[in-house]
């Protein structure tokens, strides 16, 4: 979903594939700096659609960021594959996709849970033209177009002719670069001789180059970045992105033709200054955007974590450094952490950890059976120096709490003779968003 910035604009909660529903409670969580709930609208802001509107509906929209909706029916209900609830919303200023997630329970009438997964979704705060009449998605109207269009003219909501694709009246021409382009349709049910109208005027007509791409993260010229960021950015009206990355002031392209707005580069230098670079495309042309530049954290010595940022609800890697370490026989850390805002992916590695680089060579003894506390020991069979580098990788699922949480590492660093060696452990912040 995709609405303009400062404007109204809804999207939609969609349900498939259950069965003998006595009720549904879900609750959306999202980033208030891009949108409110309009609680003007609806039942404190929710529309209930379809079967849901044959239901008792109990909506809380009092908290930012979090919308509750708890809908029960007075007999059972088969949710085929429909919308449920039609959220409305206000945008803010700020531009960009963001995450919308979502959790909750189904019950049967007897009050048995039904185990139902639930999937998030994006909304994108932004101006989105589409070139109506370009069915094909290429950025062209022409006669593959026509010759679909034809096949579905004359007919009404409830035909078996009619796709809402093809519904493109009434429409708006755009402004700019969109100037005498219909780029914005409300379907009215039906494919009729305004429709063809707006087809004709659209026809042999291209999308327009898209935008100059915008960063987002990591900010441009910023310092003290994780090893392991994703980039990102936007660029209006595009369909595919070059990227470029690398320690030169001019980098070499990585990726070429991607959908998405994100690029994982993989683990970097520490203390090291990269650029890059994205070209936005589509059918009408491209778009450079400037090169930007990074530069990665200088770790601390001793043992630290590494900050970073996640998105919600998804599987990730937390990385621990060592750096200026000598003699080492062996070494105890144990990490601190809030549950609330991820747990420890025992499934994976060894207990949720994989030592990496000098460390994959020790034996290791991992305890995560206590949720927020995590222990890692590890020993060699000879000594081992840390110049510079990552020692375990712990695997975490974050979940839907966003913000910043404090990681705290304790721990002691031995010498082949078990005598200690003195080193300073660095906690760090994450933040989930």
């Amino acid at each position: 979903t995709a609405i303009s910035p400062s404007s109204s604009g809804f999207f939609y909660v969609h349900g498939k594939g259950l069965s003998n529903v006595g009720g549904i409670a879900v609750t959306i969580n999202y980033d208030s700096t891009y949108f409110t709930v309009d609680t003007t609208q609806g039942n404190n802001g929710v529309t209930a659609l379809g079967t849901f509107s044959q239901g008792l509906l109990i909506v809380d929209s009092s908290t930012a960021g979090t919308l509750k909706v708890d809908a029960a029916f007075m007999s059972a209900k088969n949710i085929s594959d429909e919308d449920m609830f039609k959220v409305h919303v206000t945008t803010k200023t700020k531009l960009g996709e963001t995450n919308l997630t979502m959790t909750g329970e189904v019950r049967k009438p007897d009050t048995t849970i039904i185990p139902t997964v639930f999937t998030g979704g994006v909304l994108k705060v932004g101006e989105e033209n589409k070139l109506l009449g370009d069915f094909n998605d290429d950025c062209i109207v022409n006669l593959p177009d026509f010759v679909v269009f034809a096949q579905h003219y004359n007919s009404v909501n409830g035909d078996s002719k009619y796709a809402v694709l093809y519904d493109i009246h009434p429409a708006e021409m755009g402004t700019g670069a969109w100037a005498g382009i219909y780029c914005k349709a409300t379907p009215d049910g039906q494919i009729k001789l305004g429709d063809f109208v707006v087809f004709a005027n659209n026809y042999n007509k291209t999308c327009p180059p898209p935008s100059t791409p915008v960063c987002v993260y990591p900010p441009n010229g910023a310092t003290n970045i994780p090893s392991n960021p994703i980039l990102s950015w936007t660029a209006q009206d595009a369909k595919k992105y070059d990227v470029y990355f690398g320690t030169a002031s001019n980098p070499p392209k990585v990726a070429s033709d991607q959908s998405g707005t994100t690029y994982t580069p993989g683990a970097l230098t520490p203390a090291t200054k990269y650029y890059w670079k994205i070209v936005a495309k589509n059918a009408g042309g491209q778009a450079s955007g400037s090169i930007w530049n990074f530069t990665t954290i200088s770790y601390p010595d001793g043992i630290s974590v590494t900050g970073a940022r996640f998105p919600v609800n998804s599987d990730k890697e937390l990385l621990i450094h060592g750096k200026n370490i000598n003699n080492i026989g062996g070494s105890s850390i144990t990490l601190t952490y809030d549950t609330s805002y991820f747990t420890i992916d025992t499934t994976k590695g060894n207990n949720g950890v994989t030592l990496l680089n000098t460390y994959a060579e020790g034996l290791s003894i991992i305890d995560a059976s206590t949720p927020g506390t995590l222990k890692i020991d590890t020993a060699f069979m000879s000594a081992k120096n840390l110049a510079n580098e990552d020692i375990y990788k712990v695997h975490i699922k974050t979940k839907n709490k966003t913000g910043n949480t404090q990681i705290n590492i304790t721990g002691q660093v031995l010498d082949p003779s078990t005598n200690p060696i003195a080193v300073v452990f660095t906690g760090n912040t994450i933040t989930v968003e």
